[in-house]
């Protein structure tokens, strides 16, 4: 760095701070290329045409989310000596979890341990469809992303097979999906909590997820159109919501 130009490394580095750069990890999140963007954009066109029909009034929002014990605890807390505090990690006991909700509430959550195989997620999606067809006796939509386990081809099949054709969901846009909002809130909650066991991190994780109702649910479902049209006005890109 800067030899090239007769400079040291050293030197370099104390230009870049007096000029105030900062030596950080780069931002990891996917690239959205042209193409995607223009996937993201068809698709919320798609949808604000369907708005009069309140098609988010009958979908089924789903997406899976995993809890880890050694960061279910505030990352910040009120301390003499911050050094002699122990520490979240990132790796160590976790949870999986899988939730659905629509307009009109949650259905059961689902915690389970083990990495989630298509085997076990068409299990949960079957006895998800017996409960929406008791309580959307006229029709629902299905959603999920296009993970690789949503991807098996007996869980296409299944999907398939359902009476109303699933949302086509757009590759990389957790942004749109307000069930991502409702991750982030449950997890806050689950961290004041400070569960110190994996029985007790399951025992939040049910009682706070049993609290979303409709009054809850409501402001999230009428973000939709307003997603939608976020998106397009940003040409594709990412929105935050």
């Amino acid at each position: 760095m800067g030899r090239h130009a007769g400079i040291s490394p050293r030197t370099t580095k104390r230009i870049l701070r007096s000029q105030k750069f900062s030596y950080k990890r780069c931002n990891s999140k996917i690239f959205l290329d042209e193409e995607r963007r223009n996937e993201r954009i068809s698709f919320a066109e798609k949808m604000l045409k369907r708005r009069n029909a309140s098609i988010w009034d009958r979908v089924l929002i789903s997406d899976e989310c995993t809890f880890y014990l050694n960061r279910a605890r505030p990352s910040k807390l009120w301390t003499q000596d911050a050094m002699l505090e122990e520490g979240t990690k990132i790796h160590g006991p976790k949870v999986h979890c899988l939730g659905g909700f629509t307009r009109n509430g949650a259905l059961k959550i689902e915690i389970f341990s083990e990495n989630l195989k298509a085997k076990k997620y068409l299990k949960i999606l079957e006895k998800k469809v017996v409960k929406m067809d008791d309580l959307y006796p006229e029709g629902w939509i299905f959603q999920h992303d296009g993970s690789g386990v949503h991807r098996a081809n007996k869980v296409q099949k299944f999907i398939n097979g359902l009476e109303e054709e699933p949302l086509k969901w757009p590759p990389y846009s957790p942004d749109l999906s307000p069930i991502e909002n409702v991750w982030a809130w449950l997890k806050n909650q689950v961290s004041l909590d400070m569960p110190t066991t994996i029985r007790s991190l399951k025992q939040s994780i049910r009682r706070h997820w049993n609290r979303i109702d409709s009054t809850f649910l409501s402001p999230y479902f009428n973000s939709m159109s307003k997603r939608m049209s976020m998106v397009i006005e940003n040409e594709g890109r990412r929105i935050n919501y």
